[in-house]
């Protein structure tokens, strides 16, 4: 009978601890100080949770705030219906995903000055990483395997219904408030064998030559395996509206990526603006092969993509593009080939110092490769010019260069390598360079030809150097006037 007494409590006692286990690991206080735990002294991440409640069949979040430098996210509440017995084995089947109310804020400061440990430790990691990345030897680089290959995903995941709505808070022009995008996401049906589709509209308002800003897309994920996709396609329509544009400027792109049976990927992007193509980017990745390769011609004007700049000024310009190109995957290697053609001006938009320039045109056609211990120009001319010619580049035949030892690996050393033509290039180009001095007036004129010698080059004059007429001033007081110079040198670089 004692026995059976001592049993009989033990066993009594045993199912009061796991009744009592189970409470707590069911007791929303006890999982969100698990989760608060889980989450603290992420690097770089601030993280805050207000409650997490975790049942059978539902997760909840309320007042969840995510701080990293730049951004900052902030989620009153979201809940997500799912088995969480199977999400703990890695089948994450979701019935309904609902968030609203959330904000991301991308005007956040970009240190976290309210978490002075954390920027010490992102400060000392930087720097243990930098000691330690010159003391180790050189890592081997691992080859790229496809997009598909990063969309592979850790778990078996369905997602049959997602509901998502909030704001984006995004930067503007200097000066300019910020700018505030309602967001909205909202579909399903993601699944093994099935193609998920969602919908994401964004509204802007904005000040200034745009003031609403809207943006609708399709996007279409196919999963042949419940944790992987392959297939993704991408609609988007952008429209812009405001004083200069009261009918609307708009943009569409189309992406559309896919892996096919034996394995071997096809990326397209195409950018269209009512009806021309402004960029058509297209690419190949063969399953197993150590190369992708595609084509790219590009077509657009500045006007082509001002309204959507989110009043940042741009530079007046023209391009144009049509190029083949290569790459190994491992990035250590790539090859292009083909023509360009730009017409630019208002360069000071890029930077300050260009605003001597003015309009430019600069046309190229080209055939370069490159590797880990060579460049290689099979071809190449370019032209430089403003109202007038200006400068130009012609390669006469092909040659390689060693960067490591700067040395030239020519077929016919005897022949001419390069030739350089200056044909009145402005000296005010340099005036960005002259701290505290002024140049006005002159331009520089001279042609070369360059040839490979022993490993190295000479460069010799066909024309001299010849500096028309200018004058320089430092601090108001004039040093030269209406100067002119010629100059016949030659260099030999080994």
């Amino acid at each position: 009978m004692k026995l059976t007494r001592v049993l009989v409590v033990g066993s009594l006692a045993l199912l009061a601890l796991v009744l009592i286990a189970v409470a707590l690991a069911f007791n929303s206080s006890v999982q969100t100080w698990a989760a608060r735990r889980a989450v603290a002294g992420q690097p770089g991440m601030v993280v805050e949770l207000g409650r997490v409640s975790v049942g059978l069949q539902r997760v909840d979040l309320q007042a969840v705030t995510v701080r990293v430098p730049g951004m900052k996210f902030t989620l009153p509440e979201a809940s997500a219906e799912l088995p969480v017995i199977d999400a703990a084995s890695k089948k994450v089947s979701v019935r309904r995903l609902k968030a609203h109310g959330w904000t991301l804020d991308l005007t956040a400061p970009a240190a976290l000055a309210e978490t002075p440990v954390l920027a010490r430790r992102a400060v000392a990691g930087y720097f243990a990483v930098l000691a330690s990345a010159e003391a180790a030897p050189a890592k081997k680089v691992e080859a790229f395997a496809g997009i598909f290959g990063l969309l592979q995903l850790p778990v078996e995941l369905s997602i049959d219904e997602a509901d998502l709505a909030g704001v984006v808070i995004f930067p503007t022009t200097q000066g300019q408030p910020a700018g505030r995008a309602t967001v909205t996401i909202a579909g399903g049906q993601l699944g093994v064998g099935r193609e998920g589709r969602f919908r994401v509209a964004a509204k802007a308002t904005l000040t200034g030559a745009v003031t609403d800003l809207a943006a609708n897309s399709e996007i279409g994920l196919h999963m042949d395996t419940g944790s992987s996709i392959d297939r993704v396609t991408a609609t988007t329509d952008l429209t812009a509206v405001g004083a200069q544009f009261p009918n609307g400027a708009r943009i569409k792109s189309i992406l559309d990526a896919d892996r096919g049976v034996q394995g071997a990927e096809n990326y397209r992007l195409l950018v269209e603006s009512d009806g021309k193509a402004l960029i058509d980017l297209q690419a190949q990745l063969p399953a197993g092969a150590s190369q992708l390769g595609g084509r790219l011609v590009l077509s657009v004007r500045d006007t082509d993509l001002s309204p959507f700049s989110l009043g940042r000024a741009l530079p007046v310009f023209a391009a144009t593009v049509d190029t083949k190109f290569g790459a190994t995957t491992t990035f250590q290697a790539f090859s292009a080939q083909g023509s360009l053609e730009v017409v630019a001006s208002r360069l000071e938009v890029v930077s300050p110092q260009l605003k001597p320039v003015g309009q430019v045109t600069v046309t190229s056609t080209f055939s370069v490769e490159h590797t880990a211990e060579l460049l290689r120009v099979n071809s190449l001319q370019a032209r430089l010019a403003g109202s007038a010619p200006l400068a130009s580049i012609d390669v006469r035949q092909a040659f390689g260069w060693v960067p490591k030892t700067g040395e030239l690996k020519v077929a016919d050393p005897t022949r001419e390598l390069v030739s350089i033509s200056l044909e009145g290039v402005p000296l005010a180009w340099a005036q960005p360079f002259l701290v505290g001095m002024k140049i006005e007036g002159g331009d520089v004129r001279g042609s070369f030809l360059v040839r490979a010698a022993e490993g190295g080059y000479t460069i010799r004059p066909q024309v001299p150097l010849t500096l028309s007429p200018f004058s320089l001033a430092k601090d108001g007081k004039l040093l030269l006037r209406q100067v002119g110079l010629t100059v016949s040198a030659g260099a030999d670089v080994t």
